[in-house]
């Protein structure tokens, strides 16, 4: 593996210390520009080669038949060598294996309660492990993204099940997937959508829907959600490239959500909100990524003016401001 676990450390227990503080109600004022100079600090590396998992024509059999089984409704269970394979080829490139079979078994058996709670644990600690869930996110554009966005995805799914009734997911799991959801969020530099041959890659929509899985969680204290709130918020206002797959959509509906969750989390919108207007105004960008920040910045406040559960402060906000850049 090209980065280390050494390497990570360090990055991980910043990321927790800004998380205590947060938990802790302590740093929501200068939470935002110390996340941002966080992720400054996180530097990029040469690309190394990327290995995504092959597929045997036995596995694909196996693949094929599951599915089949699973479609008339004859899928009771699974082995957990079948479920290694499955989460193996959740990061086949191949879009047909990918998800067409691994993706959709994955969901089918939790759908249909087909795993126990030693394979919901064991699928949940694989999907974020490091190797996973960050492989070789330091690097140029790559598809190691694929597996990538697989884990994330997976993640997201496994929340949701939890959440609708499985409870396996501990308290220590929840911190610990904060931090590295947090931490993903700030590193991931990826924006690509659709891609020719690979299918969806929609990292940061994805993350999105992660991130909105973890605040749904009621063991969450406010502290940590304004802190993964915070983290998206800075991940998005940073991204150099355009959003403009539906990812501005998925992250209105986020923050909405959130806004109407609890005051908090509107007071703290508006607050970072009012930065990101001012520094907005006071410089014209020179450069094509600066352009592409300010046309995200339009994307997201366009979606979150379209939805009808807007607070009606922060669409004031949103457009009195850009009346003002129109004067």
């Amino acid at each position: 593996k090209s980065m280390k676990e050494t390497d990570l450390a360090p990055k991980l227990e910043m990321i927790q210390a800004l998380h205590r503080q947060a938990k802790e109600g302590k740093t929501f004022k200068d939470l935002a520009p110390r996340l941002a100079s966080f992720q400054r600090s996180l530097q990029r590396h040469r690309r190394t080669t990327v290995s995504l998992p092959a597929i045997t024509e036995t596995g694909r059999a196996i693949l094929e038949q599951l599915v089949s089984d699973l479609k008339n409704y004859q899928l009771t269970e699974l082995s957990d060598t079948q479920l290694e394979l499955l989460l193996t080829q959740l990061a086949n490139e191949d879009p047909a294996v990918r998800f067409g079979e691994a993706t959709l078994l994955f969901n089918g058996s939790l759908a249909n309660d087909l795993l126990t709670k030693d394979q919901l644990r064991h699928a949940m600690n694989t999907l974020k492990k490091w190797g996973i869930l960050f492989d070789h996110i330091e690097e140029p554009i790559n598809k190691g993204a694929v597996r990538r966005v697989s884990a994330v995805t997976g993640l997201a799914s496994l929340l949701y099940a939890d959440r609708a009734g499985y409870f396996f997911v501990t308290k220590a799991d929840l911190s610990d997937l904060i931090d590295r959801v947090a931490l993903g969020m700030l590193w991931e530099h990826d924006n690509r959508g659709y891609v020719n041959r690979l299918g969806w890659i929609q990292l940061f929509g994805e993350y999105t829907v992660l991130v909105g899985e973890l605040c749904r969680r009621r063991e969450l204290v406010r502290g940590e959600k304004v802190f993964l709130m915070a983290t998206y918020l800075v991940a998005y206002r940073q991204l150099k490239a355009p959003l403009i797959m539906g990812e501005a959509d998925e992250g209105a509906d986020f923050l909405i959500e959130m806004m109407n969750q609890h005051p908090v989390y509107r007071r703290y919108f508006m607050v970072f909100l009012r930065d990101w207007q001012r520094d907005l105004q006071q410089e014209r960008p020179q450069s094509e990524q600066g352009w592409h920040q300010v046309f995200n910045y339009r994307r997201l406040m366009q979606a979150l003016l379209m939805s009808a559960d807007l607070p009606e402060i922060i669409a004031r906000q949103i457009t009195n401001q850009s009346n003002q850049d129109e004067q």
